[in-house]
């Protein structure tokens, strides 16, 4: 599945790598100039459609293709979060993720030792992110202001952590929460942004292994996921949590 295929060009260059190659663009013009390009290749479906709106399995079927596939696309940047949590959290979801994106939204979804964001743990419970290489503005026309990177997220064949699938969304809410004040240490972090008391956010950190003086970006997935379970353990519930958006 190419995202925002618009002319064609990537198109075409998927058609000789592979038998299937479905395309969703959102511009009924340029879906008509790929399908001219691509007239004589059988196994390419031009879907004339936005993937904000869609369920990507449902698109795959409806061009008469069902079972593994992959994702890729150069994505408009402006909503380049919205469809990698659509594409992650698909039923099924693809396999694999290949996308150019801004080089600074890569490499917080990448994150790292000490360098963790929201943006990168949110989608490394579901895959695996790899920042595979830069791409230059004077590789575009018109050339932007921006520079742009090529990032591959691996779907895990699980989820990486140890919270039912039903509840991540409060897990997300948490992870917003303590990513809400994200140059402070955590203990006034965490303290500030969900009403807890610094002493009891103290005790908390200190039970289950965790630096106070750390930061939000210091915490690996597996810190938070602690962190929550504690949180919940406080009288069965995680507290003052607002439902939003996720």
């Amino acid at each position: 599945m190419e995202i925002g295929s618009g002319p064609g060009g990537l198109t075409e260059s998927l058609a000789q790598r592979s038998p299937n190659v479905v395309g969703v663009e959102i511009d009924e013009a340029l879906c008509e100039v790929a399908r001219h390009r691509l007239r004589n290749y059988s196994g390419v479906s031009i879907v004339p459609t936005s993937i904000l709106g869609e369920e990507p399995s449902d698109l795959m079927y409806s061009a008469g293709y069902s079972g593994d596939y992959l994702a890729c696309g150069n994505l408009p940047y402006y909503i380049t979060q919205p469809v990698i949590r659509i594409l992650l959290t698909a039923k099924p979801a693809p396999r694999r993720i290949v996308t150019l994106v801004q080089r600074e939204v890569a490499r917080r979804i990448a994150g790292g030792a000490g360098k963790e964001s929201l943006l990168s743990l949110s989608v490394k419970i579901y895959g695996e992110p790899e920042f595979l290489f830069e791409v230059d503005p004077s590789m575009f026309w018109p050339q932007p202001k921006v520079h742009s990177a090529v990032l591959s997220i691996n779907k895990r064949d699980q989820l990486e952590i140890d919270i039912p699938e039903a509840e991540i969304p409060r897990f997300i809410r948490m992870l917003q929460a303590g990513f809400g004040q994200p140059r402070k240490q955590l203990h006034n972090g965490i303290s500030g942004s969900l009403g807890i008391p610094h002493t009891d956010v103290t005790k908390l950190l200190e039970k289950i292994g965790i630096s106070t003086n750390l930061r939000p970006q210091h915490l690996d997935l597996s810190d938070w996921v602690d962190i929550y379970h504690t949180i919940e353990n406080v009288d069965g519930t995680l507290l003052d949590i607002p439902d939003g958006d996720q």
